[in-house]
């Protein structure tokens, strides 16, 4: 057997508090895959989920959360970028005096949190997921509640967020997801690396268990197949974005904020005023959505990536045009989704449900949650009240059971001073009989 190599010690974060597990659960510290939380995967397939990913490959989705794979050899992704795992020193500064980060939203309707902190909550929820979830359950969909709970009640403690209302719980347990994959497929990469001698060769600070469970896993007839069957899948991908992992909601909320500043920074002479107010029947801009899938899709040189999302960005446009010169209400949004949803290979099934439909659905979902939180608290402090008027009854008749005790004992005192006092009565006749009969001088 090759000797160990030996790893270079590294700055690490103090391991959080984590639920002890068995063979189902895994246990000890996690940090040393080489790659970052937001680094785009490259080489391999993931087959954690039926399409290699928790999210769908498709465009649609990609345009609504900000987010996808750039694996190299698809046209237009940029090359990996690889540093070390974050370690969230950032967090533990903001918040080592007892404090929470706040500058974190969840807008109507929106996809993914935004906000000036929204970076950081971003990479805690992978540092996070990282630390405390029990990598032997291999899939995130093994994963309980309890599992699941230290994790939104660290997050929780260090962000002004609440991780108790369903639609934002869904939003963060879908990135939570996401790392959790990644972290799983980084592990697989370094697996990969030399399969014949991995085991003798675990990550950084990864426990040696854990590491010998995942080699187990790695080996797996069922990993293998779902491997071969995503590889297949993934090649499908005809081309990746170039924006990023910062999510097209937060993309907005930058735009729409520098966009602000700028118009208030501007100061408009009187002239300028009425020429836009002439103009403004007239002019209308481009929608946000449709500027952002032209960003997402464009090199830094102004050329596309490849020829489709140029076609479908020019169908955006048209369709904005005519609805526009029809008066018909419509969104950015919708007219992606619209032109996307045609894509055989992008976007949701037929009749995806509106992010507004989702929306009420988590509100709810979240009212009824409260209401059971609420009934269930109530009965709680009934079946409460209950066993102190039980406890009450038993004090009560432990008392009465002792005053009766008492009672029956006074009453045997007593009866035995009846019948001493009887017994001497008794004796003081016999002495006066037998005074009465001796003889007197």
């Amino acid at each position: 057997m090759p000797p160990l190599k030996k790893k270079k010690a590294g700055r690490v974060r103090p391991e959080p508090a984590r639920s002890t597990e068995s063979v189902s659960g895994g246990s000890g510290r996690r940090t040393g895959a080489s790659v970052n939380e937001d680094t785009q995967r490259t080489d391999t397939v993931n087959p954690d989920e039926p399409n290699g990913n928790d999210d769908s490959e498709a465009e649609a989705s990609n345009h609504e959360t900000g987010e996808g794979s750039n694996p190299t050899g698809l046209e237009g992704a940029p090359a990996a970028k690889k540093r070390g795992l974050s370690k969230g020193y950032e967090i533990m500064k903001r918040t080592g005096t007892g404090g929470k980060i706040d500058g974190i939203y969840l807008l109507e309707n929106g996809q993914s949190f935004v906000g000036p902190n929204e970076s950081l909550l971003k990479t805690e929820l992978g540092v996070v997921t990282r630390l405390m979830a029990p990598i032997r359950k291999y899939y995130w969909s093994k994963l309980t509640e309890a599992n699941k709970h230290p994790l939104f009640k660290k997050l929780e403690d260090e962000f002004d967020i609440d991780t108790a209302g369903a639609y934002a719980r869904k939003i963060m347990e879908k990135r939570m997801k996401k790392r959790f994959i990644n972290y799983k497929y980084a592990m697989h990469a370094h697996y990969l690396k030399d399969p014949q001698t991995a085991r003798t060769d675990p990550p950084v600070d990864m426990n040696i268990e854990d590491w010998h469970m995942l080699c187990d896993h790695f080996e797996s007839e069922n990993f293998l197949k779902r491997s071969q069957i995503n590889k297949a899948n993934k090649s499908k991908q005809v081309y990746a974005h170039t924006s990023g992992a910062k999510s097209l909601d937060q993309r907005i909320y930058e735009f729409e904020k520098k966009k602000k500043q700028k118009q208030q920074e501007e100061q408009p002479t009187q002239e300028e005023r009425e020429t836009d107010m002439e103009d403004a029947d007239t002019v209308e801009e481009e929608p946000i959505d449709l500027l952002l899938y032209a960003k997402r899709y464009q090199r830094a040189d102004g050329s596309w990536v490849s020829e489709e999302p140029q076609k479908n960005y020019l169908e955006m446009q048209s369709m904005w045009i005519e609805v526009k010169a029809e008066g018909k209400p419509i969104s950015g949004r919708d007219i992606v989704e619209k032109v996307l949803k045609k894509k055989v290979k992008y976007g949701p099934k037929e009749n995806p449900r509106s992010a507004k439909e989702l929306q009420l659905q988590a509100e709810l979902e979240a009212t009824r949650a409260e209401a059971e939180r609420k009934a269930k608290k109530f009965a709680e402090k009934i079946q409460s009240q209950e066993e102190q008027l039980k406890s009450q009854a038993e004090k009560i008749q432990l008392q009465e059971e002792k005053l009766k005790s008492q009672e029956e004992r006074f009453d045997t005192q007593a009866e035995e001073m009846n019948q001493m006092k009887a017994a001497q009565d008794k004796l003081q006749h016999q002495v006066l009989v037998i005074a009465r009969q001796l003889p007197r001088k």
